[in-house]
């Protein structure tokens, strides 16, 4: 009987320091989507102007709905729209495609998405097959019919001009 005693006062001793620890994280837990106070405080006038963007307004918005997006669509989706990402930030005109003007190998590719380097290969060969794209060593060249379709409300495709070279 008296490891009984023992073991129920010891029970009694946990539940009510869990209960402590539960009132402790309720008083004091703050959950908001101001992703400010994640971030080290702003040294520029850049950073500042930043920080007040990703505050509540709509940055933190298209933030989490882009981080929601990552986590719910599939590889194929995902790697799409990293590419289209970069094309937009990267992108030169090759004829009426788009070339990523950055050495993107498919190791990074896949550490970047969060998979191995063969089902990123194994995407890309698809795509190539379908005519989608067009990869080598690293440089992409996305075809512009998939970009069309890519091109939806919700992707736009920013395409900079060739680049001419100047006249000596």
């Amino acid at each position: 009987m008296p490891n009984r005693k023992f073991a129920v006062v010891l029970l009694v001793i946990w539940l009510i320091a869990l209960a402590a620890i539960a009132a402790f994280a309720i008083r004091t837990l703050r959950i908001s989507t101001d992703l400010r106070s994640f971030m080290p405080p702003p040294q520029t006038a850049d950073q500042q102007l930043l920080m007040d963007q990703i505050g509540e307004g709509p940055g933190t918005r298209l933030l989490l709905l882009a981080m929601e997006a990552w986590t719910i669509l599939p590889l194929e989706e995902r790697l799409a729209l990293h590419l289209v990402n970069l094309a937009n930030g990267h992108g030169e005109r090759e004829g009426d495609d788009l070339a990523i003007r950055l050495h993107m190998p498919q190791e990074q590719l896949a550490q970047l998405l969060g998979v191995t380097r063969q089902r990123i290969s194994q995407i890309l060969r698809a795509w190539e097959r379908h005519g989608r794209l067009r990869y080598r060593y690293g440089h992409i060249v996305l075809c512009r019919e998939w970009l069309a379709e890519r091109a939806a409300p919700v992707h736009p495709i920013v395409l900079r001009p060739q680049r001419v070279p100047a006249a000596h």
